[in-house]
């Protein structure tokens, strides 16, 4: 089995430098992005028209007061928006992959799409044929979303309880 560990770490470390390359990173999601920009440009803004301290600038300039309490309002309303938003775009993360054997038990998570881990199965399953002699179990070797179903292995129950993750499968 130390074989299939070394194929299936290259298989792993290709599949992750390949659909990687083929992603656009964005750390933070777009509306994110926009909320935090806003709260930038109300700070400057802010920054611009405080230059004597506040109750000062009521008495001198209402106008000027008012402009500011408006200001503070609405990066307020946006600071709350923002800790409401995910910070994160999903459909841009980086692919992981997770590999753990345990004499010829197995398992894989990962973020990748249900169709690419066909593909990677089916990969597993020919070059087990053709060095090991072996083929995988069709009943046990199973594809399933961990945010909807639970998993098992080596009498442990894999589960995520992330409301909002990514998609997280297991070969």
């Amino acid at each position: 089995m130390n074989e299939f560990d070394k194929y299936i770490i290259e298989t792993i470390e290709n599949t992750q430098t390949t659909e990687n390359l083929n992603r656009t990173y964005r750390a933070k999601s777009l509306k994110y992005s926009k909320i935090q920009s806003r709260i930038q440009s109300i700070r400057r803004e802010l920054k611009r028209l405080i230059k004597t301290p506040v109750k000062e600038i009521k008495q001198i300039d209402n106008e000027k007061y008012e402009k500011i309490k408006t200001l503070e309002k609405e990066k307020n309303k946006l600071i709350t928006s923002r800790s409401n938003t995910p910070s994160k775009d999903i459909s841009k993360k980086e692919i992981k992959i997770t590999y753990t054997r345990y004499a010829d038990d197995w398992i894989i998570l990962t973020n990748l799409k249900k169709e690419k881990l066909q593909e990677i199965k089916i990969k597993i399953n020919k070059w087990l044929n053709e060095n090991l002699k072996l083929s995988l179990s069709e009943e046990k070797t199973i594809i399933t979303d961990i945010t909807k179903e639970k998993a098992k292995f080596l009498g442990f129950t894999i589960k995520n309880n992330q409301e909002k993750a990514n998609t997280t499968t297991y070969i």
